[in-house]
């Protein structure tokens, strides 16, 4: 029979048999639905030798509780799923007791995510995650200066060279890679395909302008694409003393806030839409064709449609991630002489600590920027 909305709270005391419930295969040991059934510790489970009920105390009070005010939902969704890899790993591995996770078993976790084709980037943001979990079981005295489960050289990936404005187009039909275009290539193919749809929407639900004004501001801001989705109309603000327009107070990560400059091109972009589809009302800045606000999924599957148009007729399929667009934009402040502080600053950033995922160069930009010094060196 299925239990009602009002079941009560299942909670149990860690080093009972309540935590048989884990003992499964891989595939079926999830943090998730521990949460969801609110198998949780009565207490912090403070003397307790097995690391699940400390996993599930730290997800439930550190992660989803505590930093729903410092982080974005989407920051503790990805800590969840890499503490759930984790885990599973863990207890596939071992008894479970927390003197099994040593150094040499996090290296071992992190060299499997490698031997799984995990990306340089994720598998560090996975270390990252379980250096802060290790931090706390420290601070709760599961751990000392001596077995601390982290090694000092830890075995991370190199992040890839930047490569830094080049997003992949393969060949149709599964013949195999193509060729590789630059971002601000594929932004004026993927602006054209946009632009086609103008006078030739095959149903009334295509929104043309609205699309062309995603795609432009995308480019020239730097926006997530939540953050594109959180836009309201009101927040979009001509400043007569800048000169400029501004989307004023966007939500980002860590329920900050920050105003984005809006570049000439969006702006006319935005203009357009509005004087094209959606008019000057209230709500939500891009709408659906039914006025509603659109999802990050909605926002992924218009852009999609718009790399599929601008791949017909040309015998290639553009792959692309609009969250590049933000890497891209990066890399070209810093390129014209913007400070990495201030690039944090327009990213949404509260400091510089990431931004060389951003602005990495390249080995071509690297040989430009050492024969320039070289250069000036002889010259004094």
């Amino acid at each position: 029979m299925r239990r009602g909305r009002h079941h009560t709270q299942k909670h149990i005391t860690p080093g009972t048999d309540g935590f048989a419930f884990f003992r499964k295969p891989l595939s079926n040991l999830s943090l998730v639905e521990a949460l969801n059934k609110q198998i949780l510790p009565d207490e912090k489970p403070v003397g307790c030798d097995e690391l699940l009920p400390w996993t599930l105390w730290y997800v439930h009070f550190k992660v989803t509780a505590a930093n729903s005010f410092k982080e974005s939902s989407l920051t503790a969704q990805a800590k969840i799923r890499d503490l759930q890899k984790f885990i599973s790993y863990f207890y596939h591995n071992t008894d479970g007791q927390t003197q099994r996770w040593t150094p040499a078993f996090t290296d071992l976790f992190l060299d499997r995510l490698q031997h799984d084709h995990y990306h340089a980037a994720s598998v560090r943001r996975v270390f990252a995650t379980l250096a802060s979990f290790a931090k706390y079981l420290q601070s709760a005295g599961v751990y000392n200066d001596e077995t601390f489960p982290l090694s000092a050289s830890p075995h991370l990936p190199v992040l890839p060279s930047a490569e830094p404005i080049y997003l992949k187009v393969v060949e149709q039909r599964g013949r195999g890679e193509k060729e590789v275009a630059k971002s601000n290539e594929v932004f004026e193919m993927l602006l054209a395909a946009a632009h086609k749809r103008i006078g030739h929407a095959p149903n009334s639900r295509l929104r043309p302008y609205r699309d062309i004004a995603i795609v432009v501001t995308l480019w020239h801001s730097a926006l997530r694409v939540t953050e594109i989705c959180s836009l309201n109309i009101f927040q979009y603000k001509y400043d007569d003393e800048a000169k400029s327009s501004f989307f004023e107070n966007v939500k980002c990560k860590g329920n900050k806030e920050r105003d984005v400059v809006v570049a000439e091109q969006a702006c006319k972009s935005i203009d357009a839409y509005f004087a094209e589809e959606r008019g000057n009302k209230e709500g939500p800045l891009f709408q659906s064709w039914h006025g509603r606000r659109l999802t990050r999924s909605g926002i992924w599957q218009i852009l999609q449609n718009i790399a599929r148009d601008a791949s017909t007729g040309i015998d290639v399929r553009i792959l692309f991630n609009p969250h590049r667009f933000r890497h891209d934009r990066a890399h070209i402040l810093l390129k014209g002489g913007m400070s990495e502080s201030h690039i944090a600053a327009e990213l949404g950033h509260s400091s510089t600590q990431y931004m060389d995922r951003y602005t990495k160069r390249n080995r071509a930009e690297r040989v430009i920027e050492i024969n320039k010094a070289t250069k000036k060196a002889k010259e004094i």
